[in-house]
């Protein structure tokens, strides 16, 4: 069985989802900006709602922008963790850079060791795709103990990079999850599995409401269609 993924920016979205039925949920707020730390009220809400049907695992991104923190940050980044920790959550997606583009792997290190004090499940999230010398920090995310990364190649689009992720399945050889992710859609879902990935993640939204000419922003639905259209596909 294929896993699905969906990332989710909303209550109403991550409750639909697992309705859906979804394997998880990456809970984020601002998905416009890449997605960024959702609150601790909407993540109890969700937790207490929907985590017996449906994994919750939260975005620990302070700022927008690139994936350097500030030591303030980084401490804020501890914090939230262990705060997520106490609301249930399964586990936390996150990744940081230092100011030459490569992995901080001190301090990833130290996530990883505080998610595990904790039982959260640790996912790299795309800094993988914009790191410096991504296969070396293949190799040294294994080593920390990371448990899975999500990635689309290097590219934008995660089928501009399928050969990559394909490359990255096969050295990992199992030692760690790389799961496809960026532009998952109908058409292309099943070229993931077919490379090896037991899972994938993706957005099913759609907007139902906009007051972008006022900058509040658009409001978004689940999109159930395109969800059972690619869990029929896999499963």
């Amino acid at each position: 069985m294929v896993k699905i993924e969906i990332c989710t920016g909303s209550y109403r979205e991550s409750l639909e989802a697992a309705d859906a039925g979804a394997s998880r949920i990456e809970l984020c707020s601002a998905l416009s900006i890449g997605g960024l730390t959702p609150s601790i009220g909407i993540t109890k809400q969700i937790i207490k709602d929907i985590k017996k049907t449906c994994e919750v695992h939260v975005m620990i991104r302070p700022t927008e922008g690139g994936f350097c923190y500030s030591e303030q940050e980084f401490n804020a980044m501890k914090e939230t963790i262990k705060a997520m920790a106490q609301c249930g959550v399964n586990g936390i997606v996150f990744g940081i850079l230092d100011n030459n583009m490569n992995f901080n792997l001190h301090r990833t290190n130290e996530l990883v060791i505080l998610a595990k004090k904790h039982n959260l499940i640790t996912t790299i999230h795309r800094a993988i795709d914009v790191c410096q010398n991504p296969n070396e920090a293949l190799e040294k995310l294994i080593n920390i103990g990371v448990d899975r990364i999500l990635t689309s190649g290097q590219q934008k689009k995660a089928i501009d990079g399928i050969s990559i992720i394909q490359s990255m399945i096969e050295r990992c050889n199992g030692k760690i999850e790389i799961m496809p992710g960026s532009g998952i859609n109908e058409t292309n879902a099943l070229q993931f599995v077919n490379i090896g990935a037991k899972s994938v993640h993706f957005t099913a939204r759609k907007s139902i409401d906009n007051n972008n000419d006022f900058g509040f922003g658009a409001d978004y639905e689940f999109d159930f269609q395109k969800f059972n259209t690619i869990n029929n596909l896999l499963n």
